[in-house]
Formats: C-alpha cells, structure tokens, sequence
C-alpha cells in the first residue's frame, strides 16, 4: 500500500463548508467519496478499505475524507473517520488547514464510532495551539460517555493534548468502573515513567474541585454540572 507521508498540499482547504464539507474539495470526489460509503455496514472495514485503496492518490483525497467526517448519514460517517485513522496510521500527515478543518466540525459528529475514530487518530495530530482548547473541550465530555472504548480513548487523547495534568487525571481515571479504562491508564502511565498511578489526592482533588465550582460558589462543594464526572468529588 502506498501512503504519501506528507499531504500538505493536498487541498487548498481553510474551513469547513455549511453542509459540513472541507471547502476546495472538488465536487465530484465528494461525491464519489460519499456514494461508496453509503455501502458500509458498520461493522466490516471492507467498504472504507477499498474506497481508500482507489482515491487515496486523488488530489483532494483527505479533505474529502475529512468533510465526510460529520456526514448526517451514520454510516459514511463512521467509514470517513474509519478512513482518515487508517491513513494517519499508515503515515499521512495533514497541514494545518485540514486539522482546523477537522477540529471544527468535531461538535457535528453525532456517530459514537466516529467519535471513537477521531479519538483514536488526536496521537498522530500536529494540533495548533490556537485549536487545542476547541479540542480539549470536545473530549473532555467524552471521560463520561457511556461507552468504555470511547471513555479510554478519549483519555488517551487528552493525555497526548499539551496543558493536560495528566498524572491528575490518570489518578482520577484510575477510578474508572470499566477494566478496559483502567488498562488504558496503566499504559499511558508506563508511557510516563515518572508518574504514580493512585487515586486523586487531597491536592488534586482540591484543585479539580476548584475548576468545577464557579466563583460565587466558593465554599461549597455542589460540582458544576458541565464539567464531567470524572472531574467530581467524591468521599473515600
């Protein structure tokens, strides 16, 4: 399989069109794009696999893909992401206009898998710095979800997202009902020699408490409810 390793020119893209499309991405690949996807059954990677296998050289090819990342459609959503992790992991990079074409459709995805896609593909994003807090805001909702995977890899991503207190937050999310999040924690801590895996302390907790409590609440404990669990207080 042949991956190019640098796409910065792959298309001219600067924002993200009103039906959610990367702009500068010709039409009929969209289109194209788009049409095959529809096939994908949500469960075998056969469909996105094939469709990358014959556009991956296409001018405009990962601006396509990533405008079809917040599709209404479920199924071209969760192919396109499944698609542009694949590409990243294969080696593929994005430029600057494609990331901030990505981050700022992230509120548009309503797919769970696509979420998790994403997710999954932050570690081999070069994130500006004028769009990592559009990013952390997004995952960090997603400490919560109700599905496992997606609560550990949304972890892993902010792990990798500059200004994490990541020994905090691995402390909290050690915590973590679902053994497959607690594994997740044991690995990025072993990533991080220093850190010490244990539950949040007296500190920590202090200050977790003090971003989730607005200023006029000082005093008292009752967590601001757009913060995430995760972030709460707890006894023992």
């Amino acid at each position: 399989m042949t991956v190019q390793h640098d796409r910065k020119g792959d298309a001219p893209a600067s924002a993200v069109g009103d039906r959610g499309g990367v702009t500068g991405v010709p039409g009929t690949l969209a289109a194209d794009l788009r049409a095959r996807l529809t096939a994908h059954d949500g469960r075998s990677p056969t469909i996105p696999s094939e469709v990358a296998a014959q556009y991956r050289d296409a001018p405009g090819f990962l601006a396509a893909v990533i405008g079809l990342a917040s599709d209404k459609d479920r199924m071209v959503s969760e192919a396109a992401t499944w698609i542009l992790k694949a590409e990243l992991e294969a080696g593929a990079r994005l430029d600057r206009a494609l990331t901030d074409g990505l981050i700022d459709q992230l509120d548009k995805l309503e797919a769970w898998q696509a979420k998790l896609h994403v997710c999954q593909a932050v570690s081999h994003l070069d994130v500006p710095e004028t769009a990592r807090e559009t990013l952390r805001a997004w995952l960090t909702p997603l400490l919560d979800a109700e599905r496992p995977f997606l609560r550990a890899w949304a972890l892993d991503a902010l792990c990798r997202l500059p200004g994490t207190r990541v020994d905090a937050l691995l402390g909290r999310m050690a915590e973590d009902r679902s053994a497959s999040v607690r594994a997740r924690v044991r690995n990025l801590a072993r990533a991080r020699p220093k850190a010490q895996i244990r539950p949040a302390q007296d500190a920590d907790r202090a200050a977790l408490v003090a971003l989730s409590v607005h200023p006029d609440q000082a005093g008292h404990v009752a967590p601001n409810q757009n913060i995430p669990k995760a972030f709460w207080p707890h006894d023992g």
